[in-house]
C-alpha cells in the first residue's frame, strides 16, 4: 500500500578513483559466526579480502564496506563474494563500462533462465546497466510484470529481436 516504488540507490558501473560502498544484510545473525568477504578483479585474481567476525546476536543486521578503486583499476566485471555459514553470496559490479546483462531465451523477462548465464538484473534497473534483449527465430521476451529503469540505465532491443508487453516499463 506505499505511495510509491522503493529507492534502491544502487550502483553497478564505476571508474577508477571512484568510492565502492559494499553492503551485506544478515537475518539471524549469531554471536560468534564470521562472513568471508573477497573482491575479484576482472581477470579473476584476488583485489581483497577481509573477514568479519560477528560478535552481537541480532534479528536482523546490515553491515557496509567501501574501498576507492585506483585510478588506473582494471575494466571489466568486478565480482564481490560473501561466504556466510557455509553459503557463498555473489555480486558483481563495472569497472570503466556499463554492467550488461542480456536476455537470449524465450519467454518471461523474470525468469533467470532466459537469461545469458542466468544472470538477470536487479528491479529496479539501476544507473550504469544495461539490458540487452537478443532474441532469434521466433523467442519473444514477455515483460509480464512492470519493470522500472533508473536514470542512467539503458534498455537495446537487438535487430531482429522479440519483446512483447504486457505489462509497463518506467523510467525514472
Amino acid at each position: 500500500q506505499c505511495p510509491s516504488g522503493e529507492v534502491v540507490n544502487e550502483k553497478k558501473s564505476f571508474k577508477g578513483g571512484d568510492t565502492v560502498f559494499l553492503g551485506s544484510y544478515y537475518r539471524d545473525q549469531l554471536a560468534g559466526q564470521t562472513a568471508a568477504h573477497e573482491i575479484y578483479m576482472p581477470n579473476n585474481t584476488r583485489y581483497l579480502n577481509w573477514s568479519q567476525n560477528l560478535q552481537s546476536t541480532f534479528n536482523a543486521s546490515w553491515w557496509y564496506y567501501y574501498f576507492i578503486l585506483p585510478t588506473n583499476a582494471a575494466a571489466g566485471e568486478w565480482r564481490y563474494d560473501i561466504t556466510h555459514n557455509g553459503v557463498l553470496y555473489r555480486t558483481r559490479f563495472a569497472v570503466g563500462q556499463s554492467m550488461s546483462y542480456t536476455f537470449n531465451g524465450n519467454g518471461s523477462f523474470f525468469d533467470p533462465a532466459q537469461w545469458l548465464g542466468s544472470r538477470m538484473p536487479s528491479i529496479p534497473v539501476p544507473d550504469g546497466v544495461e539490458v540487452l534483449i537478443q532474441t532469434t527465430g521466433a523467442n519473444v521476451c514477455t515483460v509480464d510484470m512492470p519493470v522500472i529503469f533508473l536514470k542512467g540505465s539503458k534498455l537495446t532491443v537487438g535487430t531482429g529481436s522479440n519483446i512483447r508487453f504486457q505489462q509497463n516499463l518506467q523510467w525514472q
